[in-house]
């Protein structure tokens, strides 16, 4: 399992108008040669977001969890979410089978801390990518 390549954040910066903290794309830097399960063998094997269709879908998928249900309650219907946008201020870098999905503030672009988004909020977070990991080893 490796994170996203340069490029990818890079296209994903202009696409969405965003910016990766400056750790994460050293950590990308560092891992894009090496398999992550090799430093940290127990974490969860789901998927880092390495390509603009996944990260379209996992933006829709946001804004469809954080808006679906207000707008069923209120207008009676549910709009479809534009893809094209970051919803929730999270931008996604990774994402579990469970339906968790763990990014970066866009509102504190270089803030370290990951956040950790389930079902319509935010429900946690970590230090920076490393005590994620280190804790997610631990299966915390």
């Amino acid at each position: 399992m490796s994170p996203p390549d340069i490029e990818f954040l890079k296209q994903s910066e202009e696409y969405f108008s965003v910016t990766y903290p400056d750790s994460y794309i050293e950590f990308c830097k560092n891992y894009s040669t090496k398999d992550i399960t090799d430093d940290y063998p127990k974490i969860k094997k789901c998927e880092f977001i390495a390509d603009l269709q996944t990260m379209k879908r996992i933006n829709k998928r946001i804004g469809e969890e954080k808006w679906g249900d207000y707008e069923s309650a209120i207008a009676g219907k549910r709009h479809e979410k534009d893809e094209n946008r970051i919803w929730g201020d999270l931008l996604p870098i990774y994402f579990t089978n469970d339906g968790s999905i763990y990014g970066y503030s866009i509102e504190k672009p270089q803030s370290d801390a990951i956040l950790v988004w389930s079902i319509h909020t935010i429900v946690h977070s970590y230090t920076d990518i490393y005590d994620w990991l280190r804790l997610n080893e631990e299966g915390k």
